[in-house]
This record gives C-alpha cells, structure tokens and sequence, in this order.
C-alpha cells in the first residue's frame, strides 16, 4: 500500500505574509479566530516564527489537512499552524493542555505521511519523553516538541538566564559602552573620556562575565559573537516596545 496523499484546505486570508511576522497586534487582527484565546494565539504566532526559521516558504494558520489513502479512506485534521518547504510541511498543534485522546487522534491520522514533519507547542515544562512515550511509534521519530513555560510556577527560574541578560542590559552605563562597539572597537581611554573610571572597569568585567564583551588586545574590546546578537535582539526589541506605545497614545 502506498502512502496517504495530502491536500491543504484553507483560505488565502489565512497566508502569512512578511507584514504579520513584523506585526503581533496585526497578525491577531487578521489571522485569529472568534474566540480564541490569547495563550492560544500567542502560540501561533511564535510557532509561526519557528517555520520560518526551519526553512518553510508558505505558511498558512487555522488550516485542514485532509488525508487521501489508497482506499479512498479520507480523513481531515484541523492544524493551527502548517510550513510548506521543499521536501514537505510541517503541522504545527498549539497546545495548552497536557496531551489528550484528542491529539492522539490527530497523530495517528498522520503516521502514515513520511513527508510530514511535526511540531508541538506548549506553554510550559512538561515531560518530553512521556509525550514521546503517548505518541504512535510511526510518529515519535518526524515529531519534536517546542516548550516556552510561560505558565509554569517556576516562571522566575525559567526565564532567569534571560532575565539576567536584560538586567544587564537594562543599565544605561552598559548601554552606552556597548553601542560604539556595534561600529568599531573601543578602548578603556576612549571609555573614561564620558564615563566615570570606576564604573567603566566595573561594567567591563560585568559584561565579558557575561560573554557579551571580548578583550582583543591592549585594553581594546569588542562584541563577541552572541553580544553583537543580543543586543540587535534587544535594540530590535526596545524599538518595538516604543512603537506599539506610541500606536496606543494615538
């Protein structure tokens, strides 16, 4: 017996386009269903960020993926999340719950499809191994799982390594010593002609503590590799918080 075919049922609207990614509050106005609630949406929309990093092309959300089998048997399911890339897609499920009979249910109508990738969302820590362990044996080998523990009781030590990251960055001091290095090296004189000499060493041993600051040579420093792309993350970031402000004083 050959393999199931696959046809995508959804609608154009239901595309993802460049605009979206760039947009929370416009991906929900136009991308969300009746009802939904936020965690859920979230989800979406960081599983959607996901695809795009694993190489898909076309994304669609709210769409069905209706199964064709060689005996005509066809079987629909409802995917919050579908990636189209070159070798096939990948459905993603949204969940918010531990896994139920209902996921289950899905997966086995997909364990035949060798050219379908799966990936699992939840809003906390959970167990991967007992997902693993609930999963078809024709599923467990094409599935991962993503966890961001946004309801987890331990939020605080989940995100500390994080949170440690944009107490660092949320002193002015540092800032101001790490945006010249987004142009050229810096040395330690060049530092103390506009910041106080004790801070500048203090913030310097902070900041290659943290892996953010490399010493070149002769008091002369640099970002290193994962520096210069926190703090693109995080200057990206601040500016996206300043807009969606500015959008609401409106």
């Amino acid at each position: 017996m050959g393999e199931p075919q696959l046809q995508l049922k959804t609608k154009a609207t239901n595309e993802v386009q460049f605009r979206h990614i760039l947009n929370y509050r416009l991906f929900k106005e136009e991308l969300s269903e009746r009802g939904e609630s936020e965690l859920r949406f979230l989800e979406k929309f960081y599983a959607t960020r996901l695809l795009i990093e694993r190489g898909c092309n076309k994304i669609y959300v709210n769409a069905t993926l209706a199964t064709l089998s060689p005996t005509d048997k066809r079987n629909s399911v409802k995917v919050d999340v579908c990636g189209i890339h070159d070798t096939g897609v990948t459905l993603a499920f949204c969940e918010t719950t531990q896994p139920t009979i209902t996921l289950r249910n899905k997966l086995n109508r997909l364990a035949a499809s060798k050219e379908v990738q799966i990936l699992l969302l939840y809003p906390f820590t959970i167990d991967a191994s007992t997902i693993l362990d609930y999963l078809p044996p024709e599923t467990a080998g094409r599935c991962s799982i993503e966890q961001v523990p946004w309801l987890d009781d331990t939020l605080e030590n989940a995100f500390q390594e994080a949170m440690d990251v944009i107490n660092l960055l949320c002193n002015e001091t540092r800032v101001k010593m790490l945006l010249p290095l987004l142009k050229q090296t810096r040395r330690k004189r060049e530092y103390r002609v506009r910041i106080n000499p004790k801070l500048v060493y203090e913030n310097i041993a902070n900041l290659m503590e943290h892996n953010v600051l490399h010493e070149l040579s002769s008091n002369e420093y640099t970002l290193t590799p994962i520096g210069k792309q926190i703090l693109g993350e995080y200057l990206t970031f601040m500016q996206r918080i300043k807009k969606t402000l500015r959008e609401f004083e409106r």
